[in-house]
């Protein structure tokens, strides 16, 4: 597997969330972790991403183990972390922005390159790449925050609730240029979402959490058809 956790335990001092938290992604994967508020799904992206050491359990990127390396280590290795807070410089410009995203990148051209790319992925960035970043719209910070994770050139991106707060048309523009960026770069994204419907039907495969467990896990049209999601998570 490209990217794993194995009986992953986790959480905050002496506060356990996780138990036994076991996923697996292969390269090149768009999959979802799905799950009502609070029960553990940002803590396990968290987790991945190196911003919280494990209690017990291994991270293994790559055939490595990453589990406990600093943030900074694990974006080195190829691991990016979008957070629902986007944790932005807000009175830096959108080209700054993504500027400071490739700060692992020491190769001019490279960067150059990269610029190029999210600039055309992401239109309306390129439209507006002097504009102070805490003026934007949330649809257009959702855009900057996943551009400038794009910027160190991750083979993985975990993304914590990318529709949140956003309209549907903006949901929409957000989980297609994730869909691009998979299948055009073969990056292994891992999604963190309240819209069921939404992930699932754009994800190839999906686990589902409850109060730090992971309960169900399976191909993503599987569990949209599930009887049990449907009427716990879509309302059906």
């Amino acid at each position: 597997m490209f990217l794993k956790t194995e009986a992953l335990d986790a959480g905050y001092g002496f506060l356990q969330i996780l138990r036994d938290v076991n996923i697996c992604l292969e390269e090149g994967e768009f999959s979802c972790l799905l799950g009502p508020n609070g029960t553990g799904k940002t803590t396990t992206l968290k987790t991945i991403a190196g911003l919280i050491k494990p209690m017990k359990g291994k991270v293994i990127f790559n055939g490595q183990e990453i589990g406990g390396l600093a943030g900074n280590k694990v974006v080195q290795k190829g691991v990016v972390y979008v957070s629902e807070a986007l944790n932005l410089f807000t009175n830096m410009s959108v080209h700054d922005n993504l500027l400071m995203g490739a700060f692992t990148v020491k190769d001019h051209e490279k960067i150059k390159k990269r610029l190029d790319y999210v600039y055309d992925l992401f239109q309306r960035l390129k439209q507006r790449h002097g504009q102070l970043a805490g003026t934007m719209s949330g649809g257009e910070r959702k855009m900057l925050a996943i551009a400038r994770g794009l910027m160190s050139y991750p083979k993985v991106i975990l993304v914590d609730e990318p529709s949140f707060g956003l309209s549907p048309q903006m949901t929409d523009v957000v989980f297609d240029a994730l869909d691009v960026l998979n299948r055009e770069q073969n990056l292994t994204v891992l999604v963190v979402e309240q819209n069921a419907t939404k992930t699932l039907e754009a994800t190839k495969n999906g686990y589902v959490m409850e109060n730090g467990v992971i309960v169900m896990s399976g191909a993503s049209k599987d569990l949209l058809a599930d009887e049990g999601i449907q009427k716990t998570y879509l309302g059906l």
